[in-house]
């Protein structure tokens, strides 16, 4: 976040080494009483019976292989928002402050990311999903890019 920022005040930094650029950050961290910290949360309680999880794969193989499906027809999905603008958990801060302010991201755009995963360890490539509306602008210029595609093709 400091090199960002002070590649934005004096872009000259560019040529200056990886290490000599993080040495002169700690240096004037220290030198200001800067800290890094991070903005505390509770975490998910999670209610995972190994019992329940070891009686469902039991169940699953036996299917598996009374029906013979492989391991590579046999897939997990499962889908995440990915936001445009990322809320960050650290900031820099005075050393001793007690409440530490994390200003967020006005925008709340995001997109929906599916990752799937083969039993046998086959990745699939990640499916985004953006929001959208029909014969929205978006919408409008896909298809007269696909248009202009297919007179292309055709002749």
């Amino acid at each position: 976040m400091l090199y960002h920022e002070w590649l934005r005040l004096d872009s000259s930094i560019t040529s200056v080494s990886e290490h000599c650029i993080r040495q002169r950050i700690h240096r004037f961290m220290r030198r200001h009483d800067l800290v890094v910290r991070r903005t505390t949360h509770q975490a998910q309680r999670t209610r995972n019976n190994p019992k329940i999880i070891a009686d469902w794969m039991d169940y699953i193989h036996e299917l598996c292989q009374a029906y013979g499906i492989t391991r590579d027809r046999i897939a997990n999905f499962d889908e995440t928002d990915v936001q445009f603008a990322v809320n960050t958990n650290s900031t820099i801060a005075y050393k001793g402050q007690k409440t530490v302010a994390v200003r967020s991201p006005i925008s709340s755009n995001r997109c929906t990311v599916m990752l799937g995963v083969a039993a046998d360890g086959c990745k699939f490539p990640p499916y985004i999903i953006y929001k959208g509306k029909r014969a929205a602008r978006v919408a409008r210029e896909v298809k007269k890019w696909e248009e202009m595609e297919s007179k292309k093709r055709h002749g």
